[in-house]
């Protein structure tokens, strides 16, 4: 065993039982970073779908003012309210 492992192992000896869930949720979400990608057999249809779609995005060369943008519509839409 590596000494870092060992270091590990000793650290986890450590952390109350009442906190281990935390640590779990964080090695959960690590878990997708080195996992290897499922097979498309795999992916539920919705999953299918959303990559599928992501497939067809293409980034867009135009800076947007979002809060501009809000303004306009917001201001269309509750001008004859008075």
């Amino acid at each position: 065993m590596s000494q870092l492992l060992k270091e590990a192992h000793t650290m986890l000896d450590e952390i109350p039982e009442d906190k281990i869930i935390f640590l779990i949720e964080i090695m959960r979400g690590l878990k997708g970073l080195y996992s290897s990608p499922r097979k498309s057999s795999e992916l539920s249809d919705a999953q299918k779908a959303y990559i599928e779609l992501e497939n067809f995005r293409k980034p867009s060369d135009v800076d947007r003012d979002y809060k501009e943008e809000l303004a306009k519509v917001l201001e269309g839409k509750y001008e004859n309210i008075g």
